[in-house]
């Protein structure tokens, strides 16, 4: 009988582990282990890359400082240091994502908003509208207690989980029930989830809502308009002129089917992507603007230069948010709202 001396996987994994330059050669002093005890005693997860950030952040900190080159200025070394600080937070978030994504996007956060719908005052409802995101799971809660009492959940709340949240071929059929169509879902709802959905809802969802709204002609021709197996209601109901017409309109006719297209995809414009975009970009400029302006009047000197650069960094970016979302909102909507007018006159 023979005894394995070999050691156990864990220990082969941290033998075989490629050694960090950044440690060995920065890191003199433990920074990292001592970094990584701390860390254990929370909830915190630090990957080793964070830990090599945080070393060589240290370090270039310390010898740009000693040889006087953090300077009130958008230097080789302040940009490094930066760019640096920009990493550290980007992975200690992605090292972290589970905690930060629970805290926005938890199904059970969002469930229990669901539920307890009644006890929140408006601020909080709006508040937890623009931060959780409603899985096909929470939709379903929803309709649920839409269904059984139509006014537990005001039509607003209604209209904007169903529009900014992806719905599964469950919620639509839900959704698309004779009974919710008949009590419980706005209109203009109904309409803007028929171009969302486009060429996606199945022949029973068309059914149904074509029985509901049999004698709304604009819903019923927004309807053909925007779902190619709505051909199945010439078949059911043969002896209605507006179907056929619609249809031939807004499917065999090429130019008219390529007008509805392009339109239908203006008006599903992603908002939160001009955002980004927009409130990034006046972020930048924002920044560096202060930071001149900090430099011009002389309110910068070498020790208190890094601190105000980081808070700069971070109020710049609030006042982005807070000067960018409105005015971007605002045209953007406009857009959709034209696309929207521009799909109505075609019909």
């Amino acid at each position: 009988m023979t005894c394995d001396t070999s050691p156990p996987d864990g220990d082969k994994k941290a033998d075989e582990a490629p050694n960090s330059v950044i440690k060995k050669v920065f890191d003199q002093f433990a920074i990292t282990h001592i970094f990584k005890k701390i860390i254990d005693k929370t909830s915190w997860k630090a990957t080793d890359q964070l830990n090599d950030a945080i070393v060589l952040f240290i370090f270039l900190f310390v010898l740009f400082y000693g040889s006087q080159q953090i300077k009130p200025e958008f230097s080789l070394a302040v940009v490094t240091l930066i760019i640096l600080l920009i990493f550290i937070i980007v992975e200690f978030v992605g090292a972290n994502s589970p905690y930060f994504s629970r805290l926005f996007f938890s199904e059970e956060k969002a469930e229990y908003f669901i539920r307890n719908l009644e006890s929140y005052k408006t601020p909080e409802v709006e508040r937890n509208l623009s931060l959780l995101t409603f899985s096909p799971k929470n939709i379903n809660s929803l309709l649920s207690v839409i269904q059984s009492n139509k006014n537990k959940v005001h039509p607003y709340v209604t209209d904007r989980i169903l529009l900014y949240n992806p719905l599964s071929s469950e919620n639509l059929d839900r959704v698309f029930n004779i009974d919710l169509l008949r009590s419980n879902l706005r209109r203009d709802l109904i309409i803007d989830l028929l171009m969302k959905y486009e060429n996606r809802l199945s022949p029973e969802n068309i059914e149904n809502i074509f029985v509901v709204f049999e004698n709304d002609e604009q819903l019923i021709k927004t309807l053909i308009a925007t779902q190619i197996d709505s051909e199945t209601l010439l078949a059911t109901h043969p002896n209605c002129p507006i179907l056929e017409e619609s249809f031939k309109k807004y499917h065999k006719n090429a130019e008219t089917k390529s007008k509805i297209f392009k339109l239908i995809t203006k008006t599903q414009t992603n908002i939160v992507t001009y955002r980004m975009i927009f409130c990034l970009s006046f972020w930048a400029v924002f920044w560096g603007a202060l930071l001149l302006l900090l430099n011009y009047l002389h309110l910068i000197n070498n020790i208190s230069f890094i601190l105000i650069i980081f808070s700069t960094f971070f109020i710049s970016g609030l006042v982005a948010a807070f000067v960018i979302k409105p005015i971007v909102d605002k045209i953007v909507n406009h857009w959709i709202d034209t696309s929207k007018l521009k799909f109505f006159e075609l019909l």
